[in-house]
């Protein structure tokens, strides 16, 4: 498994292809991943490694921070890059031959895996600092202070360490944080262990600030962002029973939508959320990466995101499907400041719950952050392909307002409560099933499209050209994260 600071995972393993009884190896880009006795997950801030054999590591990819455990059982009969693991510092250096090293290069180097040229490191590299000046002036009032708001811990995780990365950070030109937050990383390392010894302590203010667009809010702050053009859409899709067909048309689906709000001047972007699929990773609502990301544009959405869904085999395997829990997902994600929210479920089933959550819960959940929710589901609609929470019906020859029982949206159905709260709209899954690629398009599939994505476009209207009333507040890792609602006034 290979980490990069852009969070994109490499992950390489065995796996059984059932149908031949034969096991090869298979590389995978994107996460969750699961191989025999491996999981990778990303979960928020944290990308989670663990492993049956009593392996776990952590990595704070806000930070770049990771952290690992291991079980006792393994105490004195490991080593490698981390380390020897006997709590003696003086041998963390040893080579598999037995002997210490004393380059960062020759060491690193004799724990090299053949087959991979391109992670040998060069003797060069402990000469790569390029010095700074700067001031530190911001480690010592961290690490040396006394009055320091992490001093609380010095007598259990002594400082000094810390400080030193931390002013070789600010002296190293190479670092290219902005100079105010520069000791942001390796205060986070510090905290991280304290932490481990049962101190709880916060991050400086200054590393809980935002920047949105060069301009920096203090945590807790708040502002309002002139109308953004910005859109970002989240598909939320079931992995559940029979959906795998489905599942195979969602790059066909962002291909179309990315060509038909760009034409519109709008600028999406693209995640996705998976729910009830092959427990225990794909049960609950998941994130899907996008090459590495929460969201990436349309064309970095194709068949390698979708591959690593696992579907529940059958109702006597996995009776739940529970769109909740993917809709509470979504709405954690990054979304840019100022942009349009659009989540879109995909499923086949009616709401089977297996959690605690409720309309009115998921429904405050999606306003709170002023998201429209569309639901692609088995609506069985006789003349439209989608209706809206006004019960106006888009059909191929255009728009009209249901005066039928049967034309209006579907009554006792949770998820189209929560499209009634979010003003979102209900479309047709037996359309989604049959979008072909835009070159093997005909006029009359154009059309249904066409009827769709206006259904879509008018949502977007209703909250793109109103101002967004933003916050600064701190996540689970002390980042800053900016959070905004759609207001009708761009004044305070």
């Amino acid at each position: 498994v290979r980490i990069y600071r852009d969070g994109l995972v490499k992950s390489q393993g065995i796996v059984e292809e059932k149908d031949r009884r034969m096991l090869h190896a298979m590389v995978y880009d994107e996460l969750p991943m699961q191989f025999e006795n491996t999981t990778i997950v990303r979960d928020g801030p944290y990308i989670n490694l663990t492993n049956d054999l009593g392996f776990s590591l952590e990595c704070d990819m806000e930070h770049f921070l990771c952290s690992y455990n291991v079980s006792g059982f393994y105490h004195n009969r490991t080593a490698g890059i981390l380390g020897t693991n006997n709590g003696e510092p003086s041998d963390d250096w040893l080579s598999p031959s037995g002997k210490n090293r004393t380059s960062v290069a020759d060491f690193f180097n004799s724990w090299h895996v053949a087959g991979g040229e391109e992670c040998k490191v060069e003797n060069s590299v402990e000469a790569q600092m390029r010095p700074c000046e700067r001031k530190t002036n911001r480690c010592s009032e961290l690490f040396k202070n006394e009055s320091s708001p992490l001093s609380e811990c010095f007598s259990k995780v002594n400082p000094l360490d810390f400080n030193d990365a931390c002013v070789a950070d600010y002296t190293d030109c190479g670092v290219k944080d902005p100079e105010k937050t520069i000791h942001c990383n390796v205060t986070a390392a510090y905290i991280r262990e304290c932490k481990r010894h049962g101190i709880e302590i916060t991050m400086p203010d200054e590393c809980s600030s935002c920047d949105v667009n060069g301009r920096v809010f203090k945590k807790n702050s708040t502002w309002k962002l002139e109308p953004s053009s910005d859109v970002d859409v989240v598909l939320v899709s079931s992995e559940g029973p029979g959906m795998k067909h489905v599942v195979h048309r969602l790059p066909i689906l962002v291909d179309h939508l990315d060509n038909f709000l760009k034409n519109h001047k709008i600028s999406p972007r693209f995640g996705l959320v998976g729910f009830s699929g092959k427990a225990p990773v794909h049960r609950p609502g998941h994130v899907h990466t996008v090459k590495g990301k929460f969201f990436s544009d349309a064309k970095d959405f194709k068949d390698s995101v979708i591959m690593n869904m696992q579907f529940a085999k059958s109702d006597k395997e996995f009776p739940d499907s529970d769109g909740f829990l993917g809709l509470m997902k979504a709405s954690e994600y990054p979304f840019r400041p100022g942009a349009t929210k659009l989540i879109i479920m995909v499923t086949n089933s009616p709401r089977v719950n297996h959690s605690t959550l409720t309309n009115f819960t998921v429904s405050e959940a999606l306003k709170s952050i002023s998201a429209k929710l569309v639901v692609i589901g088995d609506f069985g609609y006789k003349k439209a392909v989608a209706v809206d929470a006004l019960n106006m019906l888009y059909l191929k020859k255009g728009e009209y307002k249901a005066t039928k029982w049967s034309d209006k949206l579907p009554k006792n159905d949770e998820y189209v409560e929560v499209v009634k709260q979010t003003q979102g709209v209900t479309v047709n899954l037996k359309w989604l099933e049959k979008l072909p690629s835009r070159l093997e398009q005909h006029r009359t599939e154009a059309r249904k499209e066409e009827a769709v994505f206006k259904s879509i476009r008018n949502q977007i209207d209703k909250d793109i050209t109103h101002c967004k009333e933003c916050g600064c507040i701190a996540d689970e890792v002390g980042k800053g994260r900016t959070i905004c609602k759609t207001v009708l006034s761009c004044q305070f």
